[in-house]
């Protein structure tokens, strides 16, 4: 919940004396660390974003903000529903819950389902039964991605220029792509194509979906012998399925 703090002094390139943006593979624009010309000195070079200006420099400016306006709002909802009951030879619980949550991270989701059945019974006076079990059901459409990769595009939020301003390449579908020959070709241009893709175009196509069943349960049996001893047996499963 906490952002590192960012220099925002200097931009994008490996040196302070020279900046030059193409295919965001070879000159400067092929770096992606901030050891660049220093910003909001009124300097212009050309950048990713150029080809909005047929391809002319533009201002060199700091975007303090990029890396925390590129997060959203996460929001989670759970919704219970218990029941239970009892007498003196039986006794039983029943739950349903769903949990729903919407990432920080665009486009990313988590969904859970919660079944839990338990009940103990008095056989006799001696011998006792119980079970319980249960099953939960994880779906996601995408789940945030971790790493040092590509794939995650946080990881590129710790390289990324200071002067790339990450909400103009939220609208992915009507970018230019990026230059054929180059590592990034046929995806949208991002401000580096040699270790980065869009962020956004990323989350919507580099999908890293869920499906997980996982069933938890056991038996258990007790018979008593007398006031000071008695016998247990139990077993049980724990066992889940990813897809």
């Amino acid at each position: 919940m906490v952002l590192p703090d960012f220099q925002n002094s200097y931009g994008q390139g490996p040196d302070p004396t020279f900046f030059e943006w193409i295919d965001g593979q070879n000159d400067d624009g092929g770096v992606d660390e901030s050891w660049g010309p220093p910003l909001d000195a009124g300097l212009s070079f050309t950048q990713w974003n150029s080809y909005t200006v047929d391809g002319k420099p533009l201002p060199w400016v700091s975007v303090p903000d990029n890396i925390k306006d590129f997060y959203e709002t996460g929001v989670t909802t759970s919704n219970n529903l218990s029941v239970s009951g009892a007498n003196e030879y039986v006794g039983y619980r029943l739950s349903l819950g769903l949990s729903d949550q919407k990432g920080m991270v665009p486009n990313t989701d988590y969904k859970k389902y919660n079944f839990t059945v338990g009940a103990d019974a008095n056989v006799t006076s001696r011998l006792k039964i119980g079970f319980s079990a249960n099953y939960i059901k994880a779906l996601s459409g995408n789940l945030p991605t971790g790493g040092y990769s590509n794939e995650n595009p946080v990881q590129q939020m710790i390289w990324s220029g200071r002067n790339v301003d990450f909400s103009l390449l939220k609208d992915y579908e009507n970018l230019p792509l990026a230059a054929a020959g180059t590592a990034a070709a046929g995806t949208p241009i991002n401000w580096n194509t040699v270790f980065q893709n869009n962020p956004y175009w990323a989350l919507h196509n580099n999908l890293n979906k869920l499906d997980k069943d996982h069933l938890i349960g056991n038996i258990n049996l007790r018979y008593i012998i007398n006031d000071y001893l008695s016998i247990t047996a139990k077993t049980g499963t724990d066992f889940w399925n990813l897809l």
